[in-house]
Formats: structure tokens, sequence, C-alpha cells
């Protein structure tokens, strides 16, 4: 059904759109990576930022004339040349944890800014029943995944159901030592469509993007993942993305810049 959906969308999104592919035009983009957002300093470091840190970031973009845009907008470029605005920028948090809920989600809304929350399905479904905010690591429920996607500020994207661990023999969507073509692509399969089913059930949307855990990933992940939908993906690579009108491929294994404590957004962008 939701496959259905999403040949529907971009169907629409052709129709509607006044742009041509006049030439192939490349563009940088500048992609975040965040993690968690905590108020716990112990955490703090390369993968965990504190809440004034995120609110200076949102601030920094407002007054340097960046506009936060989902990673839907991106795909409309490059698959149908929808203009992008004069200094597009993609904040992404990985992971789903809590704090996207509580203070990422709160802040979106009130400055108007647009991110985009790749979630891990095991997680969420764990702490949909745990539902505790009293431990180091907690993650969404699926609750509250639907409330942030109503609510037009939030784009729910795919970070596997399982994938997100390392162990026999496994890293991330990496394929394992010996597996053939087939098997990995099935098992990629049985992975990730279950993801894309209750995301679906839960915000009505299907996820366009596939967020490798870890970065790791193979040869052939990209095209298993365009077979099973997907239209775009993104790596942990500390560099900016590149994407080009017509050029579909130029959409997977997208570069992000990592947001680490303790340095501004100013600094990461180059500004």
């Amino acid at each position: 059904m939701w496959r259905k959906i999403v040949s529907l969308v971009l169907l629409c999104a052709f129709l509607l759109s006044v742009q041509t592919f006049a030439s192939a035009k490349t563009q940088e983009i500048p992609i975040i990576m965040y993690h968690k957002v905590t108020k716990d300093s112990g955490q703090w470091g390369k993968f965990a930022i504190a809440p004034w840190e995120l609110q200076k970031d949102f601030t920094f973009l407002k007054e340097n004339g960046y506009t936060p845009i989902f990673m839907q907008a991106l795909i409309y470029y490059v698959h149908f040349g929808v203009s992008l605005p004069e200094k597009p920028i993609v904040l992404t948090f990985d992971d789903g944890f809590f704090g996207d809920f509580h203070y990422v989600y709160p802040l979106a809304v009130s400055e108007n800014v647009p991110v985009v929350l790749s979630v891990i399905g095991e997680e969420c479904d764990r702490y949909s029943k745990e539902t505790r905010t009293d431990i180091i690591f907690p993650h969404l429920t699926w609750e509250q995944i639907a409330e942030m996607a109503g609510s037009g500020f939030v784009e729910i994207q795919s970070h596997s159901w399982g994938l997100h661990k390392t162990q026999h023999g496994a890293e991330g969507a990496r394929r394992r030592k010996g597996e053939s073509d087939d098997a990995y692509q099935s098992r990629l399969a049985a992975d990730l469509l279950p993801l894309q089913d209750s995301i679906f059930t839960h915000t009505g949307n299907v996820p366009t993007t596939f967020t490798y855990p870890f970065g790791a990933k193979s040869d052939v992940s990209d095209e298993v993942l365009k077979s099973l939908g997907f239209q775009a993906s993104l790596m942990t690579e500390n560099r900016f993305a590149e994407i080009s009108v017509g050029d579909t491929d130029s959409l997977f294994s997208l570069n992000r810049l990592i947001r680490p404590h303790g340095k501004s957004l100013e600094q990461i962008l180059g500004e």
C-alpha cells in the first residue's frame, strides 16, 4: 500500500513542478549530523550536545540566512528540478532519542525549523512498552513519533529496525563475510521493510531516506536500498554533500557534517 502512495506522491510532485531539467546543476548542501541532546554534561562529546547549543545553532541559522529543509526537498530538487532556497541546510538527528521529543521538537516548532529524525524500530517498540525516561539512553515511543510527524516540523526517516549493532559478524548494514548478494538483499529487506510499515502505520508517511548505522555499508548497499523503494541515503563522512539535478544516484551515500559538543555551527560550516 505505502509503495503505491510513494509513487503517487512522486507523480504529483512532477505534475505540480514548473521547473525543467535545463542542465545538470550540482549543488553543495550542508547536512548536519546530530545525535543526542541532553542536559547531562557527563554525556557531552562527539555525539551529544547541550540544549543551549542547539538553541545557538538555530539562532545562527536564522541570523545568517540559512533555510532548514527536509530530505524530501532534496529529492524533489534532484528528481524534478524543484528549486531550493538560497542557503539550504538539512538538520538530521540519528537514533531517535527521547531528547528529540523533549528538546528538539519543541524548539523546532517554536523556531519554525524543520528537522529530520532517523529512528530505530526495535528501540521504538521497546520504549513504547517501557515508557521510561529516567535512564541514560531512552528512545522515542511510537506515540511521540506520531505527534512529531503530525506537527509538520519533523520528518521521520529510517535508521533500520535492528541493524544498529555490531555483533555476530554484523556491523550495521554492511554485508557479512561470505554473504551472497541474494542473502544480503533478503536480510536488509527483512529488517528495513517492517520499519517502513510501522512508520507508515503510526505517521501516515513512508520514509524515503535510509540513514546507515555507523556509516557501515557495502558496495551494493545503495542498490539494495533503491530496490526497496528508498530514494536517498545518509552516511557519516564529515564533509558537505553534493547533489545534481537529474542525477538520482547523487542522493545516495550523502556526506554529513558532525555536530559535536564544544564546536559552534559557525565553525563547522566554515563561516
